[in-house]
């Protein structure tokens, strides 16, 4: 199976909040560093994914991004 480089982002970015998850949230320049993703991109991307229902957002100095709670 061959993923879109935006697919490929998303699942690492995804990948990236799980093995935080329970933490704090994480900040999209610790996001874009670890794996590799320009920081603008991955900016686009996490609004979208906030938009699905996949991720959560919180403001602040201590916010970031975090894995929300999908109930199926």
């Amino acid at each position: 199976m061959k993923l879109s480089t935006k697919g490929e982002y998303a699942a690492r970015a995804v990948l990236d909040l799980s093995l935080n998850y329970g933490q704090r949230p994480v900040k999209i320049h610790e996001i874009a560093e670890r794996q590799d993703i320009p920081q603008k991109y991955l900016e686009t991307l996490l609004l979208t994914l906030q938009r699905v229902g996949v991720v959560r957002s919180k403001r602040g100095a201590q916010g970031g991004y975090y894995l929300s709670l999908i109930h199926i």
